[in-house]
């Protein structure tokens, strides 16, 4: 999926993370990559869905970087309460490797923007 998103085939990508999802269904790291394929195709509400997924599955990445894009997903579907809360959540995570504090960064940056906070 990762080599089709690389050159462009978003379409193929789509369908090599859902192989990959009934392949290993406890994976968390084709869920969350499958949710970015949505949000890249404006599908929003596919890639909320794919979000939560990955979280539920405990992320390999860091749940400060799944959460900034289930926030980013939901604000750009419209859903500004929730995108807040996933915001507030990101915030109060521990910064981890790799991303270290980017995710929190983001997060206060949105939370001004949207949320009316400082």
């Amino acid at each position: 999926g990762s080599a089709f998103e690389k050159v462009g085939d978003i379409d193929a990508a789509i369908d090599s993370y859902r192989e990959a999802i009934r392949l290993a269904p406890e994976d968390s790291r084709p869920h969350v990559a499958l949710g970015n394929c949505f949000a890249r195709k404006g599908r929003y509400s596919e890639a909320i869905k794919m979000f939560r997924r990955g979280l539920d599955l405990k992320p390999y990445c860091t749940e400060a970087d799944v959460r900034v894009m289930l926030a980013d997903a939901l604000q750009k579907n419209k859903q500004i309460k929730e995108a807040c809360t996933e915001w507030r959540r990101v915030s109060e995570i521990e910064p981890g490797w790799p991303s270290q504090d980017a995710p929190h960064k983001e997060a206060k940056k949105m939370l001004t923007k949207h949320c009316g906070e400082s």
